[in-house]
């Protein structure tokens, strides 16, 4: 592979058992945002380090074999660019869930806040209310 290529899923090595058990990965941007969902007992999750996938990264996923919640901060928009072409290669083969923030919660897309960042309530609410790509 290329220098720089991004071939796994940051802490994913020990999410993997909850992601199985949910049937569910959660795909946040950041580690941080994982470590945080996991202290508050989500801990089916993993970090892409970045707003998109490599390819490698949607194989790996897609090789699990359950549905994807897309997590990303307030600033991305997942209609767009790199990241609808994620969601629509993977939505062919998997279900396919993005959390979106209507109701500025995370304090508008200037904050660039992680669906984490706010408060707990805050990410159960986005998290209730994940919306299915079809």
């Amino acid at each position: 592979f290329p220098i720089g290529v991004m071939d796994y899923m940051q802490g994913l090595n020990i999410t993997l058992p909850y992601v199985k058990d949910k049937n569910e990965i959660i795909i946040f941007e950041s580690v941080k945002s994982v470590m945080k969902a996991y202290a508050w007992g989500y801990r089916n999750c993993a970090s892409a380090e970045k707003h998109t996938l490599t390819n490698e990264q949607i194989e790996l996923v897609l090789g699990l074999r359950v549905n994807v919640v897309f997590a990303y901060d307030s600033d991305i928009n997942y209609f767009e660019g790199k990241q609808w072409k994620n969601i629509c290669k993977m939505k062919m083969f998997t279900n396919v869930y993005i959390i979106e923030d209507r109701k500025k919660l995370l304090v508008g897309k200037d904050a660039k806040n992680s669906p984490v960042d706010v408060s707990r309530e805050v990410w159960e609410e986005l998290y209730k209310s994940k919306r299915k790509i079809t």
